[in-house]
């Protein structure tokens, strides 16, 4: 799916909305003597991922996929789609989207709407979600984004419903849902 007119960039819109506001980020309010108070929470859950940005081109200055008429890919731009793994050279994959998006232009909105939420264990690790561009036999890798997903620094947001990174020229925010 790739956001091209204008009826197609509001839903876009509409899919990012629905990533980052699953759940709205926690409103803290002041009690005594300026102290706020914010329930923690024990669980976290990927509800769903966003590329805004990608470069144009891949690391080799080549375009994502070779210009080919008879599948229709004319362009040369990558068909994304999204795993999340630990962040180690051999980790196993434990959520791979199941389909993936066509001819992805450098500022089209690709989002997914996890079916399951994915559960990040144990509470306060680290994910890596790993950008690929489609391929048979086998995937480009494009680029890989760490989430530390747990408390927060953030006094006033600990618990943020969405993480967003910019790297390489790519952006990407992995929508979160937080519980007791």
């Amino acid at each position: 799916m790739v956001i091209k007119s204008k009826k197609y960039l509001a839903l876009g819109a509409l899919i990012i909305a629905s990533i980052v506001s699953c759940q709205k980020d926690p409103i803290l309010e002041e009690i005594k003597d300026g102290n706020v108070v914010v329930t923690p929470k024990s669980k976290a859950f990927v509800t769903g991922i966003s590329v805004s940005s990608h470069p144009e081109f891949d690391p080799s200055g080549n375009l994502w996929d070779v210009i080919d008429s008879s599948t229709l890919d004319t362009l040369g731009r990558p068909d994304i789609f999204f795993n999340i793994t630990e962040p180690s050279n051999l980790a196993p994959v434990f959520w791979s989207q199941n389909s993936h998006f066509l001819n992805c232009g450098t500022n089209d909105t690709v989002s997914y709407l996890l079916p399951e939420p994915f559960s990040v264990l144990p509470f306060g690790s680290t994910i890596a979600v790993n950008l690929y561009d489609y391929e048979l036999p086998d995937s480009t890798f494009m680029e890989t984004f760490d989430f530390f997903v747990g408390t927060y620094s953030d006094p006033a947001n600990p618990y943020p419903s969405a993480l967003i990174q910019t790297k390489n020229g790519y952006t990407v925010a992995v929508g979160i849902r937080w519980e007791d």
